[in-house]
C-alpha cells in the first residue's frame, strides 16, 4: 500500500523550523510513508533534502477585507458609555487550503492509496502514531482545541483520507466557496467533507505552537506603560449593522490611564486623568512624553480598526 503524508507549514522562526525537523524525523521512522512538504516561504536545503517532495508556492495568498477578514474586539464600559474597540485582521485560513490543494495534487499524481494531512507542529503522540500505522481505507477526522479551549471539529491539524476522497475534496475546494460565508477554516473543512463517510475518535489531538501570539489579541495600540489607546483608522460604514451604537470614523479612545497625561489634537490641549476613559474625536492625537510631542497611531498596518460606542 502506498501512503503519503502532506505537511502543511509556515515555519518563519527557528523554533518552528526545529519542530518541523523533529516531526520529519518522526515521520521518516515510518518507512511506509512518503513525505510531501508544502510551504509558502523558502526553507533550508537540509529540510528540503530530508523529504520526498517539496512544494513551494511563494504567493502565500493571505486574504484582506472586504474579501475576508478575522474580527477581534474588546468592550470597555463606563458610566457614560459602552465602547466597542474592533479590528479586522487579514485572514490566513485560505493559505491552509491552498497548501492542501498543492500537496494533495502531488499525492494524487503519484496515486497514493492513503493520504495524511498534518500541520507541521502536530504533536505526534501514541494516538497519532497508531493512525499513521493504520492501513484501513476509511477516512479519519479528529478534534482539537484552540488557544481559548474551544473545540475545533473537524481539526485541520490532522486528517486521513484515501485517494478517491482526496480527489473529491480537491474538486470541491475553491477560494470562492471559502469566501462565500463568514465561517472559520474548520467550518469550511466540515462543508468539504459533509458527503464523505469517515470515523472520528473521541480523543483530542494537539499542536505545539499557538497559531496566534496571545499578545496579538490585544486591542491597544500603546507602547506606553501609563495608558492604552486605540486609533480609528478604517471606514467600516458600508458593512456596519449599527447594533453596537454609533460608529466613530475619526477617533482615538484612551483607557487604562494610571497617571495624568497631556494630549493635543486639532487646536486643543487636554489633560486626561486616571480612572477615566475618553473618546477623543480625532484620529491624529499627540502625547506629551516629557516635553516631546509623539503622534499616537496604529503600528500594525495590517489591522483595520474602527470604534463603535453606545452612549448611556
Amino acid at each position: 500500500m502506498k501512503k503519503s503524508v502532506v505537511i502543511l507549514s509556515h515555519c518563519n522562526t527557528p523554533e518552528k523550523l526545529k519542530i518541523l525537523q523533529d516531526n520529519i524525523l518522526k515521520l521518516k521512522n515510518n518507512s511506509s510513508l512518503d513525505i510531501i512538504l508544502t510551504s509558502h516561504i523558502s526553507l533550508p536545503q537540509d529540510i528540503i533534502d530530508s523529504v520526498d517532495y517539496f512544494v513551494y508556492d511563494k504567493s502565500n495568498p493571505i486574504l484582506g477585507w472586504p474579501q475576508r477578514g478575522m474580527f477581534f474586539w474588546k468592550v470597555y464600559e463606563t458610566s457614560l458609555h459602552k465602547a466597542y474597540l474592533n479590528y479586522i485582521h487579514p485572514d490566513y485560513g485560505w493559505t491552509v487550503f491552498n497548501q492542501i490543494n498543492l500537496g494533495g495534487s502531488i499525492a494524487l499524481s503519484k496515486q497514493y492509496d492513503l493520504n495524511y494531512f498534518i500541520n507541521y507542529d502536530l504533536n505526534i503522540d501514541s494516538n497519532v502514531e497508531e493512525i499513521l500505522n493504520n492501513n484501513e481505507l476509511e477516512a479519519n477526522f479528529f478534534k482539537s482545541k484552540n488557544f481559548e479551549g474551544a473545540i475545533m471539529n473537524p481539526s485541520l491539524l490532522l486528517f486521513k483520507i484515501n485517494r478517491f476522497q482526496l480527489q473529491y475534496i480537491l474538486n470541491t475546494i475553491s477560494i470562492n466557496g471559502y469566501c462565500s460565508d463568514h465561517i472559520t477554516p474548520e467550518q469550511y473543512l466540515n462543508k468539504l467533507i459533509k458527503n464523505l463517510e469517515f470515523t472520528q475518535p473521541e480523543y483530542f489531538i494537539s499542536d505545539q505552537i499557538d497559531f496566534f501570539d496571545k499578545k496579538g489579541f490585544e486591542v491597544s495600540n500603546s507602547v506606553y506603560g501609563n495608558f492604552d489607546y486605540f486609533v480609528t483608522d478604517f471606514n467600516f460604514t458600508e458593512w456596519y449593522q449599527y447594533d453596537k451604537g454609533d460608529l466613530y470614523l475619526d477617533s482615538t479612545y484612551f483607557y487604562n490611564i494610571t497617571e495624568p497625561i497631556t494630549i493635543k489634537y486639532k487646536d486643543t490641549l487636554q489633560t486626561l486623568t486616571p480612572g477615566e476613559n475618553y473618546n477623543i474625536k480625532s484620529s491624529e492625537c499627540y502625547y506629551d512624553n516629557n516635553g516631546n510631542w509623539e503622534l499616537l497611531f496604529n503600528p500594525d498596518v495590517n489591522r483595520k480598526q474602527y470604534l463603535s460606542l453606545i452612549k448611556k
